[in-house]
């Protein structure tokens, strides 16, 4: 291990694959590295889970909406200022003591550069550590990739032995992005949404819990805002929603149909597998490319997708998910029909 070598461009930028310890064995859970001018992290590894950036001791994520557009938000999560540092800045050979074919960072050494705190972005470290706290040392595995050995036992938490595996550093350290999916230009999906963001439908839902059985059954009459009745007979109205009773049937309509759309009718193509079976047009979300949280769906939800298909044919229009809630199964069909005609204006 040529430490002279390694460390100039590990200061420089690299790029790390996470594995912490679990019972006996090693487990990778995301990303690591620093370019130099901010640390990031990512956890999981799909489009979805986002980018962590730190920056000024600020933590933001990127991460890719239903819209296959890029978004950035504040992670409401702050780091120690240090955090942002790359954690090999400023050190060299003459710093780590040969310890069999490993090279160890001394515990004063480590306290003197702060190299704890660099660390931050992965794990919460204490104010003060003493020497039995912390070790850090550079390692090999069978396959020669270089090793950062990483141990912190903090009192009344569970001692931690992380490994990051350096994949790439100096000029071919290559950072992940998080960019747009390619997405089909479909004329069906783009009528169908169309058709969905008129609120002018009948919306039939069923809801059924895979553990109780318990089903729910709703409909609902979406119309023309125009048609819809403020006076006495408005059952609820808010800045959002005024459901009705129009001729003895429940009508919703958005009270700001077009500006605030529901979520769901904003879904990229580029989340999609389309498959036609004659006159049934079936679109299936691929959550690998992109895990979407419930509440893209429905507003009130946090529950993780299973399964979601949008199912188009001349007249009707059926959402399928499958969530998961804390233990359960709760799967929805939602069917629209008795569309009123839209035109292009």
């Amino acid at each position: 291990m040529e430490l002279d070598r390694l460390l100039p461009a590990l200061s420089e930028a690299f790029l790390s694959t996470v594995f912490v310890q679990q019972d006996d064995t090693f487990h990778p859970i995301g990303l690591f590295g620093n370019d130099g001018k901010r640390a990031f992290v990512q956890i999981g590894s799909s489009s979805q889970d986002g980018l962590y950036f730190i920056d000024d001791d600020k933590v933001f994520r990127l991460f890719l909406s239903s819209e296959n557009k890029v978004e950035k938000e504040d992670a409401s999560l702050s780091v120690h200022p240090i955090g942002t540092v790359n954690p090999f800045k400023g050190l060299s050979a003459k710093d780590f003591v040969q310890d069999g074919e490993d090279f160890r960072l001394p515990f004063s050494t480590a306290l003197l550069y702060d190299i704890p705190y660099r660390f931050n972005a992965l794990f919460d470290i204490p104010d003060s550590l003493d020497e039995k706290d912390f070790s850090f040392r550079l390692t090999e595995d069978e396959n020669k990739n270089l090793l950062v050995d990483i141990r912190i036992s903090v009192p009344e938490r569970k001692a931690m032995h992380i490994l990051l595996r350096i994949d790439a550093f100096g000029k071919n350290a290559v950072f992940p992005e998080v960019a747009p999916l390619p997405e089909i230009d479909d004329p069906s999906f783009r009528k169908t949404m169309k058709r969905l963001k008129s609120f002018r439908y009948t919306r039939q839902e069923h809801i059924v819990h895979m553990d109780t059985g318990l089903e729910t059954m709703r409909t609902w009459r979406f119309s023309n805002p125009k048609d819809i009745p403020t006076g006495p007979e408005c059952l609820y109205q808010d800045e959002r929603t005024a459901v009705s009773l129009v001729q003895g049937e429940f009508v919703e309509r958005k009270t700001n149909w077009k500006e605030d759309l529901d979520c769901l009718f904003r879904l990229s193509t580029a989340f999609f597998e389309k498959e036609t079976d004659g006159d049934t047009t079936s679109y299936r979300f691929l959550p690998e490319k992109n895990p979407l949280p419930a509440n893209v769906l429905l507003e009130g939800l946090d529950d993780d997708i299973l399964s979601l298909m949008i199912l188009v044919d001349k007249d009707q229009v059926a959402i399928l998910f499958h969530l998961k809630k804390e233990g359960e199964g709760i799967r929805h069909i939602l069917l629209f029909d008795g569309f009123e005609e839209v035109t292009d204006s």
